[in-house]
């Protein structure tokens, strides 16, 4: 199996495994625990959770194939050169017998032309997915998933794992990754205030320093006398 991870961060990168060895796709609905009526909508009491997807990656440092995003790897034809053996004596009677070996001799006869997977220069491919995998889950990247079942949008991955015994060639990654719902926010514009607008439609005027006025009778007495009350119970804010 295969799967491509393709980051939403404008870097044009495609992650690719050496094999995927196993996928968990779930689709889970949270159900209402408390009762229904009978002829009410039942779709209102079924709400549908994220979609969820779990892989086990496996990446080793000896690729069998050329990497066709990184460019990584290439084929070399190479012919091999076998000896030609041919039978010494009949060893005995039988035509059975002559046809087996005739037959062996030629598949012999004929060099094989063979190709190899040779890399220019050395890498760890471990380290650089494992690397590459815990930037996705520390920065939050937003992840399109194509596996051969769907393709997932919007996926974030929420946890990784990387069990290694001794003696392993690769790393079977765990991978754990869950939709993020997005919503669009709607924003209103408000009139805009004139700055000497106050209740009453009369500007401020600059009286200088005043002391402190005794509240009308009724009136709160902590915000009795206050400008600052006026202006903002006037304009709503209060």
């Amino acid at each position: 199996m295969t799967a491509f991870i393709v980051p939403d961060d404008d870097s044009g990168r495609i992650i690719t495994f050496d094999v995927i060895e196993n996928e968990l796709h779930e689709n889970i609905a949270e159900v209402t625990e408390h009762p229904v009526e009978v002829g009410a909508n039942v779709s209102d009491h079924v709400r549908p959770l994220p979609d969820q997807l779990s892989l086990t990656a496996y990446t080793s440092n000896q690729p069998i194939r050329v990497n066709p995003f990184t460019q990584r790897g290439e084929l070399i034809s190479f012919a091999l050169e076998t000896p030609t053996w041919t039978v010494p004596v009949e060893a005995t009677p039988g035509s059975l017998y002559r046809a087996g070996l005739s037959g062996l001799s030629s598949l012999f006869d004929d060099p094989t032309n063979v190709k190899i997977l040779a890399f220019s220069e050395e890498f760890n491919a471990i380290w650089e997915t494992y690397e590459i995998l815990r930037e996705f889950q520390t920065n939050g990247v937003l992840l399109q998933i194509l596996t051969g079942i769907r393709t997932y949008e919007d996926m974030v991955l929420t946890r990784v794992t990387a069990p290694r015994n001794a003696g392993d060639s690769g790393v079977a990654f765990g991978l754990e990754v869950r939709a993020l719902r997005i919503v669009e926010s709607g924003q209103v514009t408000a009139a805009p205030v004139p700055a000497d607008d106050v209740p009453g439609g009369k500007p401020l005027e600059n009286k200088g320093g005043q002391g402190a006025q005794a509240p009308v009778p009724g009136e709160d007495e902590a915000r009795g006398g206050s400008i600052a009350f006026e202006i903002l119970s006037g304009q709503g804010l209060i």
